[in-house]
């Protein structure tokens, strides 16, 4: 009798080693679990053997064994026995999972098939069937169930679910149509159906259920507003429109004031963080009291027309950075009370005074500075290093001193810089722009030793003039310039190292020289010049030469050099005339003629080829010109064929006679000719 209980205990334990426990947690690819869904575990024999019978702990599978099925809990878990694949004979079994959701409508179970089982424990929770989607319109059941309404992917206006989650029916009430039905599409808008006794219709039974940002926070009988610090909510019935109308009212909250504690400041930017607690920053304010009078090394930002007025109060009084904002508004500090670091002012009309850098955004500002930065039109800069881009700008620094310049840049039109004063020495100038004037130095007879250095522009009807008396370290170094109709003049001083390119232009060294000059363009004047060359047209020059160059046309003579007094006569081109002629596609278009058939044999009929078309010239002294292309064997077609280039038998103002020559004995023809004519 005990070794009959051994052998029983033994053989259960051997038939719970040959189970697997499985486990899984099933959630769809929008990662909803499926709450109180089932599963079926169905057995699948083996493709070698589908009809043989298999064994389990060496007894037959029955019918029961090989079907397991279940519900999963409110998780969408489950835990079941399976028999292990390992454990079965013959072997290569397995198991097909079948997966179904609550939600009923047009979702599918899901089969998990050929799925082979072993081990102790084995977790499926890997697997995960598609999203819910649930078509209400359409639904293959009569009572549509989903888990949310994101599982309703099309429903008709007015259509009904029950949701799982929520233990309700909703309404879809608006619709965003996804075809021509006007009906049918995408619910934008559902709506919780209130039920007899529940408590959305104020009964009893079961309770509303209360979201918050789409949590549920629980399922209560009534909902209640509670006022807030400082806020004040207002409840009001309205049958009319069957709502209860809310309204959310604040009284305060911002503190109980509080004092500026950077002292001397009575305006300012503020923070009260925490409450009751004030931080102003000196380098972020708003005065309109300005002056300021015990600011120093301080920041001002201003906004405001026409009111504000910056000025150090005192010696070492400054402001570090002014940012402002209006028109007509004045910054001034001077040598005395101190320099502003940085001002930058957006508006038209302000006034910058003594700052290391100004930057002006608009029209008629006036900045004096180190460094200026202007766009807009009607700009006044004052300094050493100078930038504007715009029209009508002002450059001017005219004082009883040298008004010095190291650095200008101008990209505009109607500018005018202005470099007045004795001793004045202005460098590296580059302008670009039309109608620009430029003028360095005091206009006097003494001798002041102004100076234009590197100056470099582009643009036409520009004039740069440099003034005072004689010196020999006076004058304009350095220049180039691309434009028309511009003057150069140095009174009373010298102009080397330039070139210039255009029309019209005139290069002027009163009392002076202009050395090293190059001039390209037409109808230029220089004067006194010394180891220049001029190219163009009607190139004029008077006063002294020494070492000059001067090529051109319409003047005689056309070369000149200087000293060496040789004069060369060049010849000029009047018109130069040039086309195709062939049967098609040709400038002019004609049939070139064919020869005879005899040795150096011509056309019967030259080809008379008129050009009024393209010139007319007034006789016929031209030379005229033509080469043939594509000489052709009538006898022999796409084979060349011996012929000389063609022959102008005869030309007049408007015509040239041309004819081709046979080098052997067959017919020939060019198939197009290319000509030139010439006339002085």
């Amino acid at each position: 009798m005990k070794r009959l209980i051994i052998l029983f205990f033994l053989c259960a334990g051997i038939a719970r080693a040959q189970s697997t426990t499985v486990s899984a947690t099933i959630t769809d690819a929008s990662g909803q679990a499926w709450k109180q869904g089932t599963y079926t575990f169905t057995f699948r024999p083996a493709p070698s053997n589908p009809t043989g019978t298999y064994y389990w702990n060496g007894v037959p599978l029955t019918g029961d064994q090989k079907t397991i099925a279940g519900h999963m809990d409110t998780s969408g878990h489950f835990s079941v026995s399976v028999p292990s694949n390992t454990s079965i004979t013959p072997s290569q079994s397995t198991w097909d999972l079948q997966v179904c959701p609550i939600a009923l409508g047009n979702s599918p179970c899901f089969t998990q098939q050929s799925i082979t089982i072993s081990g102790p424990t084995q977790d499926l929770s890997s697997i995960h069937p598609p999203a819910i989607s649930i078509d209400l319109a359409h639904p293959a059941y009569p009572f549509v169930v989903a888990y949310t309404n994101a599982e309703i992917t099309t429903a008709p206006l007015g259509g009904i679910y029950y949701d799982y989650t929520t233990v309700h029916y909703w309404i879809c009430e608006a619709i965003s149509p996804t075809g021509q039905v006007q009906n049918y599409g995408t619910c934008s808008l559902w709506v919780e159906i209130c039920q007899v006794g529940d408590g959305l219709c104020g009964g009893g039974g079961v309770n509303a259920t209360y979201l918050h940002n789409g949590v549920v926070v629980g399922q209560e009988p009534r909902f209640n507003l509670i006022d807030g610090t400082n806020m004040t909510l207002t409840l009001v019935d309205n049958p009319g429109a069957t709502r209860v109308d809310a309204t959310f009212a604040s009284s305060g909250g911002g503190g109980t004031g509080c004092t500026l504690p950077v002292g001397g400041l009575t305006f300012g930017v503020l923070e009260e963080n925490p409450k009751g607690t004030c931080f102003d920053d000196i380098n972020f304010t708003w005065d309109p009291t300005l002056p300021v009078a015990t600011t120093t090394n301080g920041r001002i930002m201003l906004i405001g027309n026409a009111s504000n007025t910056v000025q150090a109060a005192g010696a070492g009084k400054s402001f570090d950075y002014i940012f402002e904002f209006g028109h007509d508004n004045s910054v001034v500090s001077s040598a005395v009370t101190g320099e502003h670091s940085e001002a930058i002012q957006i508006g038209a009309g302000n006034t910058f005074d003594n700052c290391a850098t100004c930057f002006a955004l608009g029209d008629s500002n006036d900045s004096t500075s180190s460094i200026v930065y202007s766009i807009g039109t009607h700009d006044d800069l004052h300094g050493i290093n100078l930038y504007a881009i715009g029209s009508h700008h002002g450059i001017n620094n005219n004082v009883a001193g040298p008004g010095d310049a190291e650095e200008i840049r101008l990209i505009g039109e109607f500018g005018l810089v202005s470099l007045l004063g004795p001793d004045t020495l202005a460098l590296d100038i580059d302008l670009i722009g039309e109608a620009d004037n430029v003028e360095v130095g005091e206009p006097a007879s003494n001798l002041f030793q102004n100076q234009a250095n590197c100056i470099h522009g582009i643009g036409g009807n520009n004039t740069l003039t440099i003034d005072g008396g004689l010196s020999a370290d006076a004058g304009i170094s350095t220049l180039s310039w691309v434009g028309k109709n511009s003057s150069y003049e140095a009174h009373g001083f010298f102009i080397e190292n330039m070139v210039t390119a255009g029309n019209n232009m005139t290069v002027l060294a009163n009392s002076q020289n202009v050395n090293h000059a190059g001039l390209y363009g037409y109808h230029m004047l220089l004067q006194n010049c010394h180891d220049c060359f001029g190219v163009g047209e009607n190139v004029q020059l008077t006063g002294t030469l020494n070492n000059v160059l001067a090529l051109g046309v319409s003047v005689a003579p056309e070369v000149v050099i200087t000293p060496a007094s040789v004069n060369v006569t060049a010849w000029p081109v009047s018109k130069i005339v040039a086309f195709t002629f062939c049967a098609a596609g040709c400038t002019l278009t004609g049939t070139p003629c064919t020869t005879g058939s005899s040795s150096y044999d011509q056309c019967a009929s030259p080809n008379a080829i008129n050009f009024s078309s393209l010139f007319t010239f007034a006789d016929a002294n031209y030379i005229a010109s033509c080469r043939g292309v594509g000489p052709e064997d009538p006898l022999n077609p796409g084979q060349p064929g011996r012929v000389g280039e063609p022959m102008i038998l005869s030309k007049t103002t408007t015509t040239i006679t041309v004819t081709p020559v046979t080098l052997g004995s067959t017919a020939i023809h060019w198939d197009s000719y290319d000509c030139s004519l010439i006339h002085r």
